[in-house]
């Protein structure tokens, strides 16, 4: 995909909404090597005046760690593949076991997902402390009912006769949409031509 459409896109839907664009970027790629930096501001004129453009030139610390760990943590969670989103769930696991004072001290609830076959059935064995560890956490099981969906929907349906718009609540991307931005619902479905 091209970085530049996308984020073209996303300064142009979110402009109205936010105060400042903050885009960071590295001299080094995620294998701790020198890269180029790729963000031309230039491209992005029309939202100089919102644009934070931080560049960070120092490598991480611990980053050669952090690079030992994760075949480690990939061995203990079964093997998964290292492609998105297994990969960075694997890498961001590695991060906190090299910043806490013990591995597996921390476990994000993607790494609780994973490690509890959430995401589907890893290909290789998983390291039985952690699995034990993970089952005593378990996760939480957040999924919408089909009550809550309609509880939302009825709320949405009131909101939008409170504030002179057609009713939204039959189209499931619009009850979405404020089910997930419940604080800027209102402002994005009067932006819309209905």
């Amino acid at each position: 995909y091209n970085e530049d459409v996308i984020l073209d896109l996303r300064l142009n839907h979110l402009n109205q909404f936010v105060d400042y664009f903050v885009i960071v970027e590295s001299t080094f790629n995620h294998r701790g090597e020198k890269k180029n930096l790729n963000f031309n501001i230039a491209k992005f004129s029309k939202f100089q005046s919102k644009i934070k453009y931080l560049v960070l030139d120092d490598q991480p610390k611990n980053i050669d760690k952090v690079k030992d760990e994760i075949p480690l943590v990939r061995k203990d969670f079964g093997y998964p593949p290292l492609v998105t989103p297994a990969s960075q769930i694997v890498g961001a696991q590695a991060l906190l076991n090299v910043m806490s004072s013990r591995r597996y001290e921390n476990l994000s609830n993607e790494s609780l997902n994973l490690i509890l076959g959430k995401y589907g059935k890893l290909p290789g064995e998983i390291n039985s402390e952690l699995l034990k560890k993970a089952e005593s956490i378990g996760i939480e099981d957040n999924h919408l009912g089909s009550d809550e969906y309609k509880l939302m929907s009825e709320e949405l349906k009131n909101l939008c006769a409170e504030n002179d718009l057609p009713d939204l609540s039959k189209n499931i991307e619009m009850v979405l949409t404020y089910i997930l931005f419940p604080n800027i619902a209102l402002t994005f479905f009067k932006s819309l031509d209905l």
